[in-house]
């Protein structure tokens, strides 16, 4: 399992390399995260993330994060936990979520749960 994390600051989509490093805060380029790989949003990348296509990660976790996450009309797979202890936006859109563990929504600064 490899440790992703997204350092956009503006915007940008979840499939695009450059959004992400492999060490937070880290330069952009490590590939990004796929069913068996963690996806961390946190303070080192305040850009909104937009799916523009499936996603899969092992654990998703928000924290300190102050941009959005807005999966649109796409699907998402989380094998493990997703915990958003630490700010942020979820837009949940219309696609299908799967959580594999436990959901944690506590700490979202606001959320949309779709359809």
């Amino acid at each position: 399992m490899a440790s992703r994390y997204w350092i956009e600051g503006t915007s940008g989509d979840w499939d695009t390399d450059a959004n992400w490093s492999d060490t937070s805060g880290g330069s952009g380029g490590s590939s990004f995260p796929t069913s068996s790989d963690s996806a961390t949003f946190d303070a080192n990348g305040a850009g909104n993330c937009t799916l523009d296509a499936n996603a899969a990660c092992s654990v998703l976790t928000f924290s300190s994060y102050a941009g959005a996450l807005d999966a649109g009309a796409f699907d998402i797979a989380i094998s493990g936990d997703f915990s958003a202890n630490g700010g942020g936006t979820l837009d949940a859109g219309s696609g299908v979520w799967t959580i594999g563990g436990t959901l944690d929504l506590g700490g979202l600064t606001a959320f949309t749960a779709g359809t």
